[in-house]
């Protein structure tokens, strides 16, 4: 929602631009113009998507590697106490 926000605010930009200096865009027709707007929130809908996705995924990873982390450094302590408790 937020990357369709900021891209239809864009587009909405770049359509006020375009009425005002380009012939061309004015005389094409409102379905077509509602089309254009569409399409770059559209865009940015996927944009802001896919970088959510890929913060989740970093994220998830991180949060994995801290597991694995974890358990390696928890086997380390259970190794230390046996060692201690034999009188190494």
């Amino acid at each position: 929602m937020v990357g369709a926000a900021k891209y239809g605010i864009a587009s909405l930009a770049l359509a006020l631009v375009g009425t005002v200096i380009s012939p061309i865009y004015r005389n094409l027709t409102i379905q077509f113009k509602v089309f254009i707007q569409m399409s770059g929130m559209t865009l940015g809908g996927w944009i802001e998507a896919d970088r959510r996705l890929r913060g989740y995924e970093f994220w998830r990873l991180a949060e994995a590697r801290r597991k694995r982390d974890e358990d390696v450094w928890r086997e380390w302590e259970r190794m230390v106490g046996e060692e201690k408790q034999d009188g190494r």
